[in-house]
């Protein structure tokens, strides 16, 4: 490779890219693209042919990304000497595949790559379509475009190649949701399917796999993927406080449930304060035993013993047929939920 300064400097010495490109073989035919993709020729890697073309981009971190070009590109022959219209995505090559002699000239174009997301937004709780969303597609290339989900609660975007997207939906009386879709390193043309989910404000709403140890309220490691995700909608939805509940099964003293569970509650504040969430927009509250579970369609979805509508009282969960029921139906109680309190919350900052 060589470079230099300016269009009237002279050119620098020659720098080899390294083994990232060059093999112990033959690499020919060098092509620099408007877009800084490098394209080359080369018979030692593993290819269709003799000479294949290949397409290099350095990526983040400063490494050459090789990709073979394939057919209709390459051949089981010899394809070499590739080279671009300005802006355009169409060409020239040579091969030595069977044509009017030896080597041929072929031209090529690439079709435009089309993406697209269509979406829907639903309620989380019970999968009823939420119409009238405003949804936001925001780009990594600094591009916001927003739209209002129809009738039928559905969107849809538009895409560019090679960007992340981040698709928010807001809706009076729900907290925010996002979906993530990314173009990048797509090669086909394609439609993006998403649901956004959207949890009412007016709900509580459990955060799953929180866990402690028995009779303890030290945070197990593998709740931080259920916290931080806390982290994350209480960032989207700056604007809202929220009460930390936190249950106990009935097992044990009323008095010593209510006091684990108030410690386990305070816990989990403690961890939210530690990742950034200002300590006023959070409170902590334990109840105990004294708030047992209503079975709604997601428990019924995982304990198909329950019915909708149980209420998992010491009494009702004594009488169901045998300890391994009993468990399951306290460890439904064993829960952490937050409830939102306030929508006006102003930061300081």
């Amino acid at each position: 490779m060589v470079t230099r300064d300016a269009s009237e400097a002279p050119w620098g010495e020659p720098v080899n890219p390294g083994e990232q490109i060059n093999t112990a073989g033959n690499e020919l035919y060098p092509f620099v693209h408007s877009d800084r993709t490098l394209y080359f020729s080369s018979d030692s890697r593993v290819g269709l042919g003799g000479l294949d073309i290949y397409s290099a981009e350095l990526d983040e971190t400063g490494n050459w990304i090789v990709e073979n070009m394939k057919p209709p590109i390459n051949s089981p022959e010899d394809d070499f000497g590739i080279v671009f219209e300005p802006e355009a995505e169409r060409g020239f090559f040579s091969s030595s595949r069977k044509g009017r002699g030896n080597d041929d000239l072929y031209s090529f174009v690439l079709p435009p790559l089309n993406f697209a997301v269509t979406g829907v937004v639903r309620d989380e709780r019970n999968d009823q379509l939420l119409p009238g969303s405003v949804v936001k597609s925001v780009g990594s290339d600094g591009i916001t475009v927003e739209t209002t989900a129809g009738e039928d609660a559905s969107f849809r975007f538009m895409l560019k190649p090679g960007t992340d997207y981040v698709f928010i939906a807001s809706q009076p009386g729900y907290l925010n949701g996002k979906e993530r879709e990314s173009t990048k390193g797509v090669d086909q043309s394609r439609e993006f399917q998403v649901t956004i989910y959207l949890a009412s404000t007016e709900r509580v709403i459990e955060l799953p796999n929180i866990f402690y140890d028995y009779a303890k309220w030290d945070l197990r490691p593998e709740s931080m993927v259920s916290l931080d995700n806390l982290v994350e909608t209480l960032n989207d939805n700056a604007n809202v406080t929220i009460e930390l509940r936190s249950h106990t099964d009935s097992r044990g003293t009323p008095a010593d449930n209510q006091e684990l569970s108030q410690k386990r509650a305070q816990s989990v504040v403690d961890y939210l304060i530690s990742k950034g969430i200002a300590a006023d927009r959070l409170q902590a509250q334990g109840y105990g035993e004294s708030q047992p579970k209503v079975v709604d369609e997601k428990v019924l979805a995982q304990y198909n013993f329950l019915k909708q509508g149980d209420v998992l009282t010491e009494s009702f969960i004594n009488q169901l047929s045998g300890p391994e029921l009993q468990e399951k139906a306290h460890q439904v109680n064993r829960r952490t939920e937050f409830q939102v309190l306030s929508t006006s919350y102003i930061p300081e900052n």
